[in-house]
């Protein structure tokens, strides 16, 4: 660590950036009743109910105190973000986000296992005491589960590639600008320029989200986000905090630089070729235009931007959302009664996920005689994961039997739809193409679900 007398004027640019980008974000009414909701229902789970002060869960949905970006101090929740950022940089490395390959293929090869393992958008409905619906969650959480809608997938892929090395973004898709969002995707930036991706349909684009704005009616309204990370990545304490992790591990991330984000969109877009100077004025201005908007208060319109050419660009609040609801570990306590198998079930997925193959098939066996959980969901999830983890040891014929198994087993499991894919690819790496388009026609997408409306 190098310590100098002068300051960084570039260090002190992004700290300011951040601390404006992330303060005191403007009320919504639709927060505000989200709020109400989870401290409602935590309190009909915990023997202490009145322990949960809902101005302080409130204050945290709407973005960081002053006091909270200056502090030198981690809080418990910032301790919480760079254990889960630790995780990221392993994920991405065992799922080929870092390695020498063109950054077109990492991208590809992250893309696809996001469809994987994220990509399946599914209600539970069976057995009637399930309750495993489609969670808001912070990206290591949505892994765990390995289910997400395309929000949550296009941010889970984000997370993958930021922590990669690779610049990213998340990307709102409107039909109609005056109405909600219709699909949300990612835009990473390779050696060919930057590409949309659609992780929930896995698809890569081989243009921009700002070049396809100009000729896809699905892209003319899109909204580019500069901040595709979790909320305590801003943080200055972060900055410091990176630079001793990579005392150990050197390419370790937990700083975002929302000017940097800012600045790049104005250098590859607004202003290409501009002389530095320009392209920096260019990027203060945007930022301060962002930031004076007065965004609506309706459910369709909660992230302040400006709109420029075709396309928005702003800030995504979800992030800074989250922290209200994991106040108090208020979250956690929710997801732990509703869906108890996920704690059980994490150990095992944790090394799957870091690609640890013959540790998670170890540790998934060991959990064939536990005893049924509270609402009956443990066996069916272990034994998905158990047929993904065959897949990634290339197990295929395995994965044959035990597809057959599950669908005896489990025939109203929504994750047929993913095992009917997995399948698929199986049967083609044991030479039988003709048998797999029969289960899993190429060009199919979950039956059209994921597809651009």
């Amino acid at each position: 660590m190098v310590i100098v007398k002068d300051r960084d004027s570039t260090v002190v640019r992004a700290f300011d950036a951040n601390t404006r980008f992330s303060t005191h974000l403007k009320y919504y009414d639709r927060q505000e009743n989200a709020v109400k909701f989870f401290v409602d229902l935590i309190r009909t789970m915990d023997p202490h109910p009145d322990s949960y002060a809902f101005d302080v869960i409130r204050r945290k949905t709407f973005g960081f105190t002053s006091e909270e970006m200056r502090s030198t101090r981690l809080s418990g929740s910032a301790v919480q973000y760079m254990e889960r950022a630790l995780l990221y940089r392993d994920i991405a490395h065992a799922q080929g986000g870092v390695t020498d390959r063109p950054v077109s293929e990492r991208v590809a090869a992250l893309t696809e296992w996001t469809f994987v393992n994220v990509s399946n958008h599914f209600k539970q409905t069976t057995p009637t005491g399930g309750n495993f619906f489609d969670y808001n969650d912070v990206p290591l959480s949505l892994m765990i589960r390995g289910m997400g809608s395309c929000d949550r997938s296009a941010w889970v892929l984000a997370t993958l590639a930021v922590h990669s090395g690779l610049p990213a973004r998340m990307v709102y898709l409107f039909v109609d600008p005056e109405g909600p969002s219709s699909h949300t995707i990612t835009e990473i930036k390779t050696e060919r320029g930057w590409q949309a991706v659609d992780p929930y349909g896995n698809r890569i684009y081989p243009e921009s989200v700002w070049s396809l704005s100009k000729s896809d009616p699905k892209y003319k309204h899109a909204t580019l986000f500069l901040n595709p990370v979790e909320a305590c990545a801003v943080l200055p304490m972060m900055r410091l905090a990176e630079m001793i992790c990579r005392f150990y591990v050197p390419d370790q991330i937990l700083f975002f630089d929302v000017w940097d984000s800012a600045r790049t969109f104005v250098a590859d877009h607004v202003a290409p070729g501009r002389p530095p100077h320009e392209i920096d004025g260019l990027t203060d201005r945007l930022l301060s235009e962002i930031l004076q908007l007065s965004p609506f208060s309706t459910e369709d319109h909660v992230n302040p931007k400006v709109t420029i050419a075709n396309i928005a660009v702003g800030r995504w609040d979800f992030p800074y959302w989250l922290r209200g609801y994991y106040t108090y570990n208020m979250f956690r306590k929710i997801k732990a009664e509703v869906l108890p198998f996920l704690s059980i079930l994490r150990p095992a997925r944790l090394l799957q996920l870091r690609g640890q193959y013959e540790e998670a098939a170890a540790a998934l066996a060991a959990l064939d005689n536990a005893p049924r959980d509270a609402i009956g969901m443990l066996h069916e999830q272990r034994d998905y994961f158990s047929i993904l983890n065959h897949y990634y040891l290339n197990a295929y014929a395995r994965v044959e039997s035990d597809v057959a198994r599950f669908e005896k087993t489990w025939p109203a499991s929504p994750r047929l739809p993913m095992l009917k894919y997995i399948l698929a690819h199986s049967l083609t790496r044991l030479n039988r193409s003709a048998e797999a388009s029969q289960i899993y026609p190429s060009g199919s997408n979950f039956e059209g679900r994921g597809l651009l409306r």
